[in-house]
């Protein structure tokens, strides 16, 4: 098996780097750049492709500057979402182009759509400025929810990371769903509360410019963590003014933002700065008191030929949180919905980020980029889930501390280049990250420590290597290979003695991912995608040290998926189905100190997006996720995945464009599910609606929203949990949230 793997890996390269790329006498180079007609300033990711040739087409790069190889006396269409699309006839002698695009209604361009990820499945999405514009929110944690077919959950004050719920998986705060901001990622390895806890509150949501979005295994670039899939924020590289924001809502509910412009465009040093502050006591008995306070800094400057970038981030919060509450004290009339059994939970969480970038101009033949990063992180977390079903006298109250530091460094570089009469595109991808982390668990009452559980230190590095080639093979038919090479070392130590089982010898894992994506155009309108892949399912350093030889520290995940996308000037209709198998499903509990391993599961599913335009000014979109997984050696009755999503919905209506006047009204449901693998324990579905209307004057926007328009009951986050109440005889075990 290994030898098939690393000879499928030579043939790619072989390929790649001995065909020469092909190309025809009569073409040329054409660059230029595309802005908006008003402001002057770069139009990023505007598709620029040749006239009556879908396949041959390239985006803007963030300073708005693009190359493209053109057959002699070809025209151009460019064109992005907001904009009027624009057909652009080629001098001979012209050296570059300046292209101005004029702001338009809201619409759905085909050529966009269709080159949103040009060989990715059906299912892929990205999420642009204009949806973040019209959903303010005062955590990125809540963008989540833009993505197609993820949920997410806050279950402990509002300070802790969100729990994610996306394409059959309950994925924790991350474990199976990797997330990156400008390539800088999120997840944390080998965490004191759960592996690839990814908390994203240290971004401010009004600096992102987008977000992409990819479902399943199926992108070379994505590795550790990107089981169910991945989503990648990109901040904005300019703010066209000051802005001041300020909200307030119920509950002492308080957000302050500003942003200031520091100067600059693409040919001209510059960038900006901006800062918020968020409060909220939330609905509860026993106030949140959640604080957080946000800065963020960003500034490009040309360097020669290429660009300069560098970012600088930082957050600090602090909670109290309700907890989890089991149902039969709230039935009992013991405590409240709002209530709580053990007012001393929450936490507190700092995390300050840096990084630096050199890349090439968009007018440049060849791109490339690389990057370094460095972050510093801690986190201490109070809870109590079983209440007094260990120790009977002081509680289970547990504190979990981490304290770490990571730093990475990326590189990339891609080219037009394919194989004699097959045009292409060759990306590689380097990447390297170091983590040095401390991480315990403690017993602690009213958050004063009583012992300890597990304290350890962490060493962990992982590399990785990709390489995609992507292939126009006819006009309709487009392929693109991949393999990802993932190589990491893990090493544990004891600090205190508390618990050898977490320490070892330093241990290395290496596996390889193939991947092969297919696209075929019908016209048009119309394409069909059938995706393949390999990834692998995430682990904790201290679960790998101490496993047995022959057991699967980094199970396999292998899927696949076919689908369609249509679009027209109108709207967009995206259906696929997929399947995904794993090798297990072992899971490091922060909250137990220990493993709970699975065995083998397989998931399908299917997952459809609408997005149609009703009126020039009133859009509606719907977003269906349904997923089936099973245990596949457990009998039957007993083969649930636990927490499992089996259907998520989402939809609503968009007003824009009506004057001064927008707004939007939504909906989002989730099934009923198992909680436990006998599905004795059932988590209960809900389905919630929200509306925002704005109203635009001048320099100046007022908006309200209703985050729970009826004033429905539900439970956000929901435990198949087994608790002890003080005065209960024994243990129950049955639905908390």
């Amino acid at each position: 098996m290994k030898s098939a793997r690393f000879l499928f890996l030579g043939a790619l390269l072989a390929l790649t780097f001995t065909a020469p790329a092909a190309s025809s006498q009569e073409s040329r180079v054409v660059r230029g750049r595309v802005r908006d007609a008003v402001s002057k300033l770069a139009v990023a990711d505007a598709v620029v492709r040749q006239l009556g040739d879908v396949t041959n087409a390239v985006r803007s790069a963030t300073d708005g500057r693009f190359a493209l190889r053109l057959p002699t006396g070809a025209a151009l269409i460019v064109a992005r979402l907001g904009f009027a699309p624009d057909t652009v006839s080629v001098p001979t002698a012209v050296a570059a182009l300046e292209i101005d695009l004029r702001a338009a209604p809201l619409t759905v361009d085909p050529v966009l759509v269709s080159a949103e990820r040009s060989f990715g499945s059906a299912s892929s999405f990205t999420i642009r400025q204009l949806d973040i514009a019209l959903r303010p929110r005062e955590s990125s944690q809540e963008l989540l929810r833009l993505a197609p077919g993820l949920v997410i959950a806050q279950h402990a004050g509002g300070g802790k990371a969100e729990q994610i719920f996306f394409r059959g998986f309950d994925a924790d705060h991350g474990t199976d769903v990797a997330i990156r901001v400008d390539g800088t990622p999120v997840n944390l390895v080998s965490h004191a509360h759960g592996q690839g806890y990814a908390d994203l509150h240290f971004l401010m949501p009004e600096v992102i410019a987008s977000a992409d979005v990819r479902k399943g295994p199926f992108d070379a670039r994505d590795g550790d963590f990107a089981t169910a899939g991945a989503v990648d924020f990109r901040t904005r590289e300019r703010v066209d003014g000051a802005v001041l924001s300020a909200r307030g809502g119920t509950f002492e509910t308080a957000h302050l933002v500003g942003l200031a412009p520091l100067g600059g465009d693409a040919d001209h040093a510059g960038g900006y700065i901006a800062g918020s502050l968020h409060k909220t006591n939330g609905p509860f008995d026993a106030p949140q008191g959640y604080r957080r306070a946000n800065a963020f800094a960003k500034w490009t400057a040309p360097v020669s030929s290429a660009q300069l970038v560098a970012t600088a981030s930082g957050f600090d919060s602090r909670w109290d949180a309700s907890g989890q509450l089991p149902e039969r004290a709230v039935q009992s009339g013991a405590v409240d919905r709002f209530g709580s059994l053990d007012p001393t939970e929450g936490g507190n969480t700092f995390r300050y980020d840096a990084s630096i970038a050199l890349r090439s101009r968009g007018d440049a033949a060849h791109q490339w980029e690389a990057r370094a990063y460095a972050a510093r992180y801690r986190l201490d977390l109070f809870s109590n889930f079983t209440f007094f079903a260990a120790d009977s006298l002081h509680g289970d109250g547990i504190e979990q501390r981490d304290d770490r530091l990571l730093g990475g460094v990326q590189l990339r570089y891609g080219q037009a280049t394919g194989i004699p009469g097959l045009p292409g595109h060759l990306d590689v991808g380097l990447e390297s990250r170091f983590d040095a982390a401390n991480v315990a668990l403690y017993r602690q009452e009213r958050r004063t420590r009583l012992g300890t559980t597990h304290d350890a230190d962490i060493r962990e590095a992982h590399s990785g290597l990709w390489l995609t080639q992507s292939l126009a093979i006819t006009r309709q038919l487009r392929a693109e290979l991949g393999v990802r090479a993932d190589f990491f070392q893990f090493g544990v130590s004891d600090r205190a003695g508390a618990d050898n089982s977490v320490s070892g010898p330093s241990r290395a894992v290496s596996l390889i991912s193939p991947k092969l994506n297919l696209a075929f155009d019908l016209d048009d309108h119309t394409t069909l995608f059938a995706d393949a892949g390999t990834g692998f399912h995430s682990n904790d350093a201290r679960d790998v040290v101490a496993a047995r030889a022959g057991e699967h520290v980094l199970p396999r995940a292998v899927s696949a998926e076919i689908g369609m996308r249509r679009s027209w000037t109108g709207g967009s209709l995206a259906l696929s189905a997929w399947r995904l198998d794993l090798q297990s499903e072992l899971v490091w509990s922060g909250d137990a100190g220990g493993t709970e391993a699975s065995g083998r599961t397989s998931r399908v599913g299917a997952d459809a997006e609408a997005r149609v335009r009703l009126e020039p000014w009133l859009w509606a979109e719907a977003d269906l996720s349904l997923a089936h997984g099973r245990f596949v050696d457990e009998p039957r009755g007993m083969d649930r995945v636990p927490l499992a999503p089996t259907l998520i919905a989402s939809g609503g209506l968009v007003a824009r464009g009506l004057g001064a006047f927008d707004g939007s009204l939504r909906v989002r449901h989730v099934s009923s599910r198992a909680a436990n693998e006998d599905a004795s324990v059932t988590a209960l579905g809900h389905t919630v609606w929200e509306t925002s209307a704005g109203w635009n004057w001048r320099h100046a926007r007022a908006f309200a929203t209703v985050d729970n328009l009826f004033n429905i009951r539900w439970n956000e986050a929901q435990f198949a949990t087994t608790s002890r109440l003080r005065g209960e005889s024994a243990a129950v075990t049955e639905l908390h949230y």
